[in-house]
């Protein structure tokens, strides 16, 4: 079997498990007039007519999302561009070094990452000193002070005001951020600091080659910022362990939101908000998780040695 075959037969495998998974009812066949290599001979084409389809890059004049050869897309997902989608998924199966690196979920995830470029990420004063106003008036108590003048939150705030972001940025990376330290700490038992997780997370390691440094620099310390003055991290080793029922826990965060939502939306809505709702839950049995430190134990031999001055 030549190389040529061989990849062309490791993309029909890839092509099988991809159906496999989003696909079960419909069976790949490589060797049917859909399949990749039955479409390869049909059309003449071999590794290297493949490569030169694939590696320049996503064209719509690409050969391999033709029609005739079959690749659907995961129902429900949604695509701006079908075509592109479907060189994405040639083009994972392509370069990648075994089938089982092949992460094919983010081909059906309906909700697309978010890009930014240098003029979405961009803020003018006027758009500062807007976002400003505008937090100042719906958030009095927390909007004040040293967090109204943190240049890298306001910064974060206007940008996901502007009109191709459209998305609460600031809050997409702190929660980011966090699913990456409990990622961290249940894999290595490490603790993710906000400089390390801007040199290793996918989003930041895309905004540095895109925007540049001084965007990474913004990132890390509003995420910082946000956790310092909005909420605290997520306490990934507890002091306590809470003796009761997980399922009341939530049934009572649930009734809570359901009491907001029902004042929100209520017809009086526009009297009472904006407004702060308080709520804790208390529990009857703690246990605590701390090791008390044991006490030392005296010298017996400076005792014995005491003992035999007082003899002497």
């Amino acid at each position: 079997m030549g190389d040529d075959e061989k990849k062309i037969e490791f993309m029909d495998e890839g092509l099988k498990r991809y159906f496999a998974q989003y696909f079960p009812d419909e069976v790949y066949d490589a060797d049917n007039r859909l399949g990749l290599k039955s479409w390869c001979e049909d059309n003449g084409m071999d590794e290297d007519a493949i490569a030169e389809e694939l590696d320049p890059g996503y064209s719509s004049d690409c050969m391999l999302i033709d029609d005739e050869l079959h690749v659907p897309l995961p129902k429900g997902a949604n695509f701006e561009d079908k075509q592109k989608a479907r060189f994405d998924i040639l083009y994972a199966i392509y370069t990648a070094k075994d089938l089982d690196s092949i992460d094919f979920s983010v081909f059906a995830n309906p909700y697309q990452p978010l890009k930014m470029t240098k003029q979405s990420y961009s803020a003018t004063t006027k758009d500062i000193q807007r976002i400003k106003g505008v937090h100042s008036d719906q958030c009095k108590t927390l909007f004040n002070g040293e967090m109204k003048d943190d240049k890298n939150i306001t910064k974060l705030l206007a940008v996901s005001e502007n009109s191709d972001v459209n998305a609460p940025y600031l809050l997409y990376l702190a929660d980011l951020f966090s699913r990456d330290r409990i990622t961290v700490e249940l894999n290595t038992g490490k603790s993710l600091e906000e400089s390390q997780w801007i040199k290793e997370n996918k989003h930041c390691r895309q905004l540095k080659k895109d925007v540049g440094q001084s965007a990474i620099n913004e990132i890390q310390h509003a995420v910082s910022s946000f956790f310092h003055r909005v909420v605290p991290k997520l306490m990934l080793s507890a002091n306590t362990e809470i003796q009761d029922s997980l399922e009341a826990t939530c049934n009572y965060i649930a009734t809570q939101v359901d009491f907001v939502a029902n004042i929100a939306n209520s017809k009086d809505a526009d009297t009472v908000c904006p407004f702060q709702f308080d709520a804790a839950i208390a529990y009857n049995d703690v246990k605590s998780l701390m090791i008390a430190e044991k006490a030392e134990e005296p010298d017996d031999e400076d005792d014995d040695d005491d003992d035999d001055d007082d003899d002497d």
